[in-house]
């Protein structure tokens, strides 16, 4: 676990409806990508 500001971590985040024309029914529905570098003290975990 790490020791960052919650604030800061929300920021290295896009979340974008993949189908803008429709609306999102379920978490597939949207693209999540990281956009900045993680820092040192945090740990990224995939979940598939």
């Amino acid at each position: 676990m790490g020791n960052y500001p919650t604030h800061k971590l929300f920021e290295l985040l896009r979340i974008e409806n993949r189908t803008p024309e429709k609306p999102p029914r379920a978490y597939s529905d949207y693209e999540v990508r990281i956009v900045g570098d993680i820092p040192e003290n945090v740990a990224l975990q995939k979940l598939d």
